[in-house]
């Protein structure tokens, strides 16, 4: 592949130098720049980089003659999801299989994670840190607002840092912070929660972030700021899921609070949600139709608006619309 790529010789994918040396004790083969001491392999700035499939697949599919996504997914046992991307990437380049094609692949510029931007418009954020992008990133997909540990949590930018940047883009206008009493358990806890400002600023850079979903594991527990909506003899701290999805289930979709109704149409198992689908009161009306969309998404290995294993923080999440 090293050899498609650069039939001339290894070179740098950030600066082109030529002045490379091998590098050696790395779980993925790859050179360092002289010049400009960076790190990179043969997928570097190409269309391949961070995929997590292995280079001999990415060689395999390109050899393929059926490069439709059900062909693919038989020839590498990969996800439906997986399968219509390489099948994309494979039909893009508009070659043939064989070597050709893979060095086509590899000649592509990598995808862009962030939207488009309008044409015409100037970016807000020219000159700012990635971090800040990364924020306003994490802070678009938590509605209500979020803490800054929870913030830092969600874009990957350390706790301390992410207060700091917090504090610059609140002085730009682009975030602010008040002081909100959340529900927590069976009891109120105030907390510091930072949101984005909707001004006319916030709204041009919005199209030029890129879309990074909330992090979390999947909790094992109904999320604390919720509890107060169970009001049957069982306590909500002793339910324990995936055992009393159902029952969750029921209690939150069919509940009057829509950030709880969306954590749950996006983190209780499909399986109980299909389940309670059939059950009266959730068969028909507009709590049907919410029911069979989560099913549908979720089911199908598509992600959405809001993806799959909402931590159990006090998210308040975006609700579905």
């Amino acid at each position: 592949m090293a050899a498609l790529r650069w039939p001339d010789g290894v070179a740098c994918a950030s600066c082109g130098s030529t002045e490379v040396i091998r590098t050696k004790g790395r779980s993925v083969p790859g050179w360092r720049c002289r010049r400009c001491r960076r790190y990179f392999t043969v997928t570097s700035g190409t269309a391949l980089h961070a995929s997590k499939l292995a280079l001999a697949d990415w060689e395999t599919a390109a050899h393929a003659t059926d490069d439709s996504p059900a062909g693919v997914a038989a020839l590498l046992g990969v996800s439906a999801v997986t399968a219509r991307r390489v099948s994309g990437a494979l039909r893009s380049v508009g070659i043939p299989p064989g070597e050709g094609r893979l060095a086509g692949i590899l000649a592509m510029p990598p995808v862009s994670r962030q939207a488009p931007a309008p044409p015409g418009s100037v970016d807000p954020l020219a000159g700012s840190p990635e971090a800040h992008r990364r924020i306003l990133a994490a802070l678009r997909v938590r509605f209500g607002g979020a803490t800054a540990a929870l913030t830092a949590k969600d874009s990957g930018v350390s706790v301390s840092h992410t207060r700091r940047c917090l504090r610059r883009l609140e002085s730009e206008g682009f975030v602010r912070c008040r002081n909100a009493r959340i529900p927590w358990g069976y009891r109120h806890r105030t907390v510091r929660l930072w949101e984005l400002r909707l001004t006319d600023k916030t709204l041009d850079a919005l199209p030029r972030l890129p879309w990074r979903p909330a992090s979390g594991e999947r909790s094992a527990r109904v999320p604390p700021e919720y509890w107060w909506l169970f009001w049957s003899s069982t306590s909500a701290a002793d339910l324990r899921l995936p055992d009393d999805s159902l029952q969750v289930a029921g209690t939150l979709v069919g509940g009057p609070d829509f950030r709880a109704r969306a954590w749950a149409l996006n983190c209780l198992p499909v399986e109980a949600l299909a389940q309670l689908r059939t059950m009266r009161g959730y068969d028909t009306g507009d709590i049907a139709e919410m029911l069979d969309s989560a099913v549908a998404e979720r089911g199908g290995g598509r992600m959405g608006r809001h993806a799959v294993g909402r931590p159990e923080d006090p998210a308040l999440v975006e609700p579905r619309v």
